[in-house]
């Protein structure tokens, strides 16, 4: 199954809510307690959003939470679902710590739709069915994301309001699940594939590829192109590859552990062969003589590798 690259870009909305008097002219309305209530209703199944294609009709998206709403404060994904990684990211704020004015932040479109305009038109259509039965409409409008740290923001507004609720709203989203189905199946369909594929005993292979379980091994070695370029520290060189082992993308599977032989990882980037010596690079994969903690490079190069690391 081929892994999806993930693009972290995100664009913010402003939230505006909207009464029409009796001639259809909009008027502010400050009833953010009524989107409040639907988003509830939709979390606990009472009456559940409808996310279509304005597009197509016939396409329907489907939405889990990863946090339960905390005063409208939440993050839920939205996405077909075809493959477990085909969402998009959306964080609600209405009720912001650092901004005060509600906003919403959509994050990692790019594998859904072309543009993040088009999910937040299936947003606002989402929840105007359900603020319909209040005579209320949600309108979206784009937000200068200059100086909005949006995800700090999220982080310090959900939690002060989870204070303000005392935390009775919390409600697993199930959003949880979804991930670890998936990464079930992948190990299953992965022991198929090793079975098959099993070598005679003392034949080592030398192909990283056949030590890559999770993603896509194409992807994943043209990454680590990327991130070894111009590397000639052996910390700086083993550090991509003690990440992947660390996670469980990398598995050996004839010493039953998470390791690249020194062979393999040379043949794949022959350029890095003059820098770290086979003991050095054995050195920085061995977690009990070596530590990454509190490394800010082995953090950042996590982010480059999200789409395979859950």
């Amino acid at each position: 199954m081929k892994a999806k690259k993930i693009i972290n870009e995100s664009k913010l909305y402003t939230i505006k809510l909207i009464r029409r008097d009796m001639f259809g002219h909009p008027e502010s309305s400050k009833e953010w307690f009524l989107l409040k209530r639907v988003i509830d209703e939709d979390l606990n199944k009472k009456e559940i959003f409808i996310f279509d294609d304005p597009n197509d009709s016939a396409k329907k998206y489907y939405r889990h939470y990863v946090d339960s709403p905390a005063n409208g404060n939440t993050h839920l994904v939205i996405g077909a679902f075809e493959h477990p990684m085909d969402f998009s990211c959306v964080w609600l704020i209405l009720e912001s710590y650092y901004y005060g004015v509600p906003y919403l932040a959509i994050d990692k479109y790019k594998l859904l739709f072309p543009n993040a305009d088009i999910l937040a038109v299936i947003l606002a259509r989402a929840f105007n069915r359900a603020l319909r039965k209040y005579k209320l409409e949600v309108v979206l409008e784009p937000l200068n994301a200059k100086g909005i740290i949006w995800c700090l923001d999220y982080k310090d507004s959900y939690y002060q309001e989870l204070q303000a609720i005392g935390g009775v709203n919390l409600i697993k989203g199930g959003f949880e699940d979804v991930l670890e189905e998936y990464k079930l199946r992948l190990q299953e369909e992965e022991e198929k594939r090793r079975m098959a594929k099993k070598k005679p005993i003392n034949e080592k292979s030398d192909n990283i590829e056949d030590y890559i379980v999770n993603g896509d091994p194409v992807v994943i070695v043209g990454k680590l192109k990327e991130v070894l370029k111009g590397l000639t520290n052996p910390k700086d060189i083993a550090r991509p590859i003690r990440l992947l082992c660390d996670h469980g993308v990398i598995w050996d599977e004839d010493e039953e552990r998470n390791r690249l032989p020194y062979k393999a990882f040379v043949k794949a980037f022959p350029e890095v062969k003059a820098h770290i010596s086979e003991s050095s690079y054995n050195d920085w994969l061995n977690e009990t003589k070596t530590s990454y903690n509190n490394d800010l490079k082995y953090r950042n190069i996590r982010k480059i590798f999200n789409f395979v690391i859950f």
